[in-house]
C-alpha cells in the first residue's frame, strides 16, 4: 500500500458564471494530507470468459499500418501485428478515416448513453468529441474528411426515426438540417469540398453548399466515388453513377452488401454478408473464399492498391474477422484477445469489509452483447453476483442497501432492433437477486430507463428517472408521475432525473436536466413532506445537467455534474437554503463530473473523467476548499480509465469505481 502526498489546489479568484475552463488561478493549500487511493481491482475480480467481439471498419494508411474499429474500440495494426493495447472501450465503432498517418477520425456509437460517438487521432493520440446530439439516442456509420479543417458524418435517431448529418469546421462540430429528416444514412463519401454523397434508404447529392434527395429503392449500405463523376453504392442492391445518372447494375438478387472501395474505375470490391465481390473488365465476380471460413459476415472493405487489401467482420462462430488480400489471395489474421470488457457505475457499502459495485458486461453472444453485472464485495474478496435471466441487453446503474440482508438496484433492458427501454429493478433478499414488479406506466413505456435508487429506510423507497419517480412503500412500488388514479404531485415530463438522495425519510432531492426549454438545462426537485417542488438552480451555462446529488444534512447538500456548453464539471453547493455555483480548480480542457459523495460537511470527493487525457477526474473538498488529485498520487497501471461513482462509508473509507482498459475499476481511498 502507498501513502502519497496530496497538495490541494483551488481557484483564487470567485467569477460569477464563469466558464470553469477559465479558473485557472491556483495556490498550494498549507493543510496537507497524505491520501492513499489504491487500485483494488487487478486479478482480483473474475467476470467471466473472455472472448472476441465483431470488427466493422477498415482504414490503412500505409501498406503495412492501419487501424481497425469494431464492438470493442480501436485496434491498430503494423508491420503484421495487430495491437489490442489501443483500446478505447467508449462504444462501438462503425467507421474509421484518416487523412494521413498523424491524424485520423472514428464514429460510432457509446455504450453508456447510445449517444453519438466521435473519436479524434492527432500525433499519436485519440481523444473524445462531442455532439450537438444529446440527450438524444444517436448511432454514427460513417465518417468522411475532405482536409483537416472540414469533415462530414452521417447516422441515424432510431427513438425519432430521423437520419442525423453532421459538418465540422475549424474544430466544431455542427448539426446540419435535412429537408426531410425521414431517412436513415449510412455512409458518406466526398470528391471534393464542394460535392459529396450521402447514402441510406435515399441518396443525397451535395453540392456548392445545396444538398438534394434521390429515392432508389435500395437500401444503400455504403458510397464510394472514383472521380467527381463516377461513383458505386451498394446494399441490396448495387448502383454505378456516371455521367450524372445513377443505374441500377444489381446481377441477380440477395444481396446483403455493407461496403465498396475501388481501386481505380476499372478495379473495386464489395464486400457483405458471406459475399466478396471483385469487379474487373467491366463486370462483378463472387470470388467468396469458403475455404477460410464456412460463413464470411464481412462489414467493411478497403485496399491501399490493386494488390493489397483488407476486409473485416466476424466469422461463423461470431468471432472477429480480418481478412488480408495480397497478390490474388485471401488469408486470415489471427485476431488478438480483446478481453471481456465491463464497466461499473454504482457503489454502496453496507460496511468496510461488505459492499456492493454495479454495472454491466459483454456477452458477445447477444446482439450488442451488454448484460448487467453486480459484484459483491465481502471479507477482501470481490464475486460476481447470479443475476435473473433476461433475453434483452440490459445494465443496472445505481445500487442501495437499506440494511446488510437488503437491497436494491435500478437500471434498464433495451431492445437493440427497436431501442425500445424499459425500467428494471432488481431486489436483494435472502441472499438472492430478484427481478421486481414495476408500475404498467413505466414498463409500458417506449423509453422509461431507471438512473437512480434510494432508500432512506428499509420501508421507504425511491426511484429517479427519465420523467420518472417511483416511490416504494408497503411493499409496493408507485408511480408518482404518472399515477393510475388522481392528479399527479409533480409534472417531470421532459425531465431526465439521473439522481435521487435524502437526508430524511421526510426530505430529499431529485437531480438531472430539464429539456422543456429547447435545450439542457441542470434542473432540480426537492422533495419536503409530501410535498415536490420544483427548483430554478445557479444559471451555470446555456446548456448543463446535473449527474449526482448527496446531502450531508437537510442544510448542507451537494450535487455535480456537465456543462455541455463549456466542456468542464460543475459543482452546486447547497447551504441554509440557497444553492451556489462553486468556482473549481483547473483539471484540463475537457472534463465532466459523474458522481459526488460527503461523509462530512468538512469533507467529500467528486469524480468524473478528463476526457482531453483520458483519466479519470478526482477532485477533494476539505475545509471550504476544492483540491484536483494529481494522476501521480493514485496507485493504478491503468492507461485509459474513467471514473462513474463514488461512495464514502465515512471519512476514512471512500470507493471509487469506472473503466479502466476496457475493465470495471475499484479504487480504494483509505
Amino acid at each position: 500500500m502507498k501513502r502519497f502526498l496530496f497538495l490541494m489546489v483551488s481557484a483564487f479568484m470567485a467569477v460569477l458564471l464563469a466558464s470553469c475552463k477559465n479558473n485557472r488561478g491556483h495556490h498550494h493549500n498549507d493543510n496537507n494530507q497524505y491520501l492513499i487511493i489504491e487500485d483494488r481491482t487487478t486479478g482480483d475480480i473474475d467476470i467471466g470468459s473472455r472472448t472476441v467481439p465483431l470488427l466493422r471498419s477498415v482504414y490503412f494508411v500505409t501498406e503495412s499500418e492501419g487501424w481497425v474499429g469494431g464492438d470493442s474500440g480501436l485496434l491498430h495494426y503494423q508491420d503484421g501485428v495487430l495491437d489490442p493495447s489501443i483500446k478505447t472501450y467508449l462504444g462501438w465503432i462503425s467507421s474509421v478515416y484518416f487523412l494521413n498517418e498523424d491524424e485520423g477520425w472514428a464514429v460510432g456509437q457509446d455504450h453508456e448513453y447510445q449517444k453519438g460517438l466521435i473519436l479524434h487521432y492527432k500525433n499519436g493520440e485519440w481523444s473524445f468529441m462531442v455532439l450537438p446530439t444529446f440527450p438524444d439516442v444517436c448511432i454514427l456509420h460513417s465518417v468522411f474528411f475532405v482536409s483537416e479543417n472540414e469533415g462530414w458524418a452521417v447516422g441515424y435517431k432510431p427513438e425519432f426515426y430521423e437520419g442525423v448529418l453532421f459538418h465540422y469546421q475549424n474544430g466544431i462540430w455542427t448539426n446540419e438540417p435535412l429537408s426531410d429528416p425521414d431517412v436513415e444514412l449510412n455512409s458518406i463519401h466526398f470528391t471534393s469540398a464542394s460535392e459529396g454523397w450521402a447514402v441510406g434508404n435515399v441518396i443525397l447529392h451535395y453540392q456548392n453548399g445545396t444538398w438534394t434527395s434521390e429515392s432508389t429503392g435500395y437500401n444503400l449500405l455504403s458510397v464510394h466515388f472514383t472521380s467527381p463523376t463516377e461513383g458505386w453504392a451498394v446494399g441490396d442492391g448495387i448502383l454505378h453513377y456516371q455521367a450524372g445518372t445513377w443505374t441500377d447494375t444489381t446481377p441477380g438478387g440477395g444481396y446483403e452488401l455493407r461496403s465498396v472501395y475501388f481501386t481505380s474505375s476499372a478495379d473495386g470490391w464489395a464486400v457483405g454478408n458471406d459475399q466478396i465481390l471483385h469487379y474487373q473488365s467491366g463486370a462483378w465476380t463472387d470470388v467468396t473464399p469458403h475455404e477460410l471460413d464456412p460463413l464470411l459476415n464481412l462489414f467493411s472493405v478497403y485496399f491501399t492498391s490493386s494488390l493489397n487489401g483488407w476486409a473485416v467482420g466476424e466469422d461463423s462462430n461470431g468471432e472477429s474477422l480480418l481478412l488480408h488480400y495480397n497478390n490474388g489471395t485471401w488469408t486470415k489474421v489471427t485476431s488478438p484477445d480483446m478481453g471481456y470488457a465491463w464497466s461499473l457505475y454504482s457503489s454502496f457499502f453496507t460496511a468496510k469489509d461488505d459492499g456492493w459495485t454495479v454495472g454491466y458486461s459483454y456477452n458477445w453472444d447477444r446482439y450488442l452483447g451488454v448484460e448487467a453485472l453486480i459484484v459483491h464485495y465481502q471479507d477482501g474478496a470481490w464475486s460476481k453476483a447470479v443475476l435473473p435471466a433476461l433475453e434483452d441487453n440490459w445494465v443496472i446503474l445505481s445500487v442501495d442497501f437499506p440494511s446488510p440482508d437488503e437491497g436494491w438496484a435500478a437500471g434498464y433492458r433495451w431492445d437493440p432492433d427497436t431501442f425500445r427501454q424499459n425500467a428494471v429493478m432488481l431486489h436483494y433478499i435472502d441472499g438472492n437477486w430478484e427481478l421486481e414488479s414495476l408500475p404498467v406506466t413505466i414498463t409500458d413505456a417506449f423509453f422509461s430507463r431507471l438512473q437512480s435508487v434510494l432508500f432512506p429506510s428499509e420501508n421507504e423507497g425511491w426511484a429517479a428517472g427519465v420523467n420518472w419517480i417511483l416511490h416504494y412503500q408497503s411493499g409496493v412500488w408507485t408511480d408518482v408521475t404518472f399515477p393510475a388514479t388522481g392528479e399527479a404531485p409533480i409534472d417531470t415530463s421532459g425531465m431526465f432525473l439521473e439522481s435521487v438522495h435524502f437526508s430524511s425519510p421526510d426530505e430529499g432531492w431529485f437531480v438531472g436536466f430539464d429539456t422543456n426549454t429547447g435545450t439542457q438545462l441542470g434542473g432540480m426537485i426537492h422533495y419536503q413532506n409530501g410535498t415536490f417542488t420544483k427548483i430554478d438552480p445557479p444559471i451555470v451555462s446555456g446548456q448543463w445537467l446535473l449527474m449526482s446529488v448527496n446531502f450531508v444534512s437537510a442544510f448542507d447538500g451537494w450535487a455535480v455534474g456537465v456543462d455541455w456548453e463549456n466542456n468542464c464539471g460543475v459543482i452546486l453547493h447547497y447551504q441554509d437554503g440557497t444553492w451556489t455555483n462553486e468556482t473549481l480548480p483547473y483539471v484540463s480542457d475537457f472534463w465532466w463530473f459523474w458522481s459526488v459523495s460527503f461523509p462530512s460537511a468538512t469533507e467529500g470527493w467528486a469524480v468524473g473523467y478528463d476526457f482531453a487525457n483520458g483519466k479519470g477526474a478526482i477532485l477533494y473538498y476539505r475545509d471550504g476548499e476544492w483540491g484536483v488529485v494529481s494522476e501521480d498520487l493514485i496507485d493504478t497501471d491503468r492507461d485509459f480509465w474513467n471514473l462513474k461513482g463514488v461512495y464514502c462509508l465515512d471519512k476514512d473509507t471512500c470507493w471509487m469505481v469506472g473503466q479502466g482498459d476496457g475493465d470495471g475499476l475499484v479504487l480504494d481511498y483509505k
